[in-house]
C-alpha cells in the first residue's frame, strides 16, 4: 500500500487539479519525466515515487489560492486519506525494521572492518551494492572480473559461476581476501595455499538477498 500511494496521489491530482488542458498536459508530462529514469533503471523503482509528490506540491504551491475553490469536494478528502494511509504504512514499516533488521549488510560490513584490510570478493551481485556502500570502497564482482562500487550498476546483473568466483579468489591468492556468499551456498574450491576462516553467518533480515556468510581467506604460512 505504501509503495503505490504516491501513484494514487498523482492520479488524484491529475484528475482534480483545476488546470487548463495545456496545464494538465504539462503536469502529466513533467510527472512522467520525473519518473522516467527510475522506471527504466535496472532495479525496482516503486519506492522512487516520492519526486512525483514533490512535483505536485510545487504545482500546488505556485497555483493561485482562489483557484482551489473550484476543486471537487471529494478531492481534499481523497488526498488526505491517501496521505494518512501512507503515514500509517511508513510508521508500520519503521516499526518492523526495529523489530527485525531490514538488511544484514551492516553487520557483515562490521565483521569485515574488524579484520585486516583486504579485498572483498562478493559471490552475489545483489550483495555488492549494500556492502560497498557500508564499507566505503569498491568490492570485487567475480561475474564482471573487476571492482565496482555501490553506485555503478551492471546493465544485466547475474550471479557468478563457481569458476568465476574461484578465479576472483585466485587473483588475490598472494595477499588473501574476504569472501561473501549466500548462507546456504557451499564455498567454491579454494586455490592451494589458502586457508578459510568462517567469520560468521548473518541471516534473518527482511531482505533475504542480503543474508550472507563471510569467510576470511589467508595464505597458509
Amino acid at each position: 500500500v505504501a509503495n503505490w500511494t504516491g501513484y494514487l496521489i498523482w492520479l488524484v491530482l491529475v484528475l482534480t487539479l483545476p488546470l487548463s488542458a495545456r496545464g494538465r498536459i504539462r503536469f502529466v508530462a513533467g510527472s512522467l519525466a520525473v519518473m522516467a529514469f527510475p522506471l527504466l533503471a535496472p532495479f525496482e523503482a516503486i519506492r522512487y515515487a516520492g519526486p512525483v509528490l514533490l512535483l505536485a506540491v510545487a504545482v500546488c504551491w505556485s497555483y493561485p489560492g482562489k483557484a482551489w475553490l473550484h476543486l471537487p469536494r471529494l478531492a481534499p478528502a481523497m488526498l488526505l486519506t491517501l496521505l494518512v494511509v501512507q503515514v500509517v504504512a511508513a510508521v508500520r514499516i519503521s516499526w518492523m525494521c526495529i523489530e527485525r533488521p531490514f538488511s544484514m549488510a551492516r553487520q557483515v560490513s562490521l565483521a569485515i572492518e574488524a579484520g585486516p584490510d583486504l579485498p572483498v570478493v562478493v559471490a552475489g551481485y545483489d550483495a555488492g551494492a549494500s556492502l560497498s556502500a557500508y564499507l566505503g570502497r569498491p568490492v570485487h564482482y567475480p561475474e564482471r572480473g573487476t571492482f565496482g562500487s555501490f553506485c555503478i550498476w551492471y546493465p544485466r546483473p547475474f550471479d557468478p559461476t563457481g569458476e568465476q568466483v574461484g578465479q576472483a579468489i585466485l587473483t588475490h591468492a598472494e595477499t588473501g581476501c574476504f569472501l561473501v556468499t549466500d548462507p546456504g551456498e557451499t564455498p567454491p574450491a579454494l586455490p592451494q595455499g589458502l586457508h578459510p576462516t568462517h567469520l560468521g553467518t548473518f541471516a534473518g533480515g527482511m531482505l533475504a538477498g542480503e543474508d550472507h556468510a563471510v569467510f576470511l581467506l589467508r595464505p597458509v604460512p
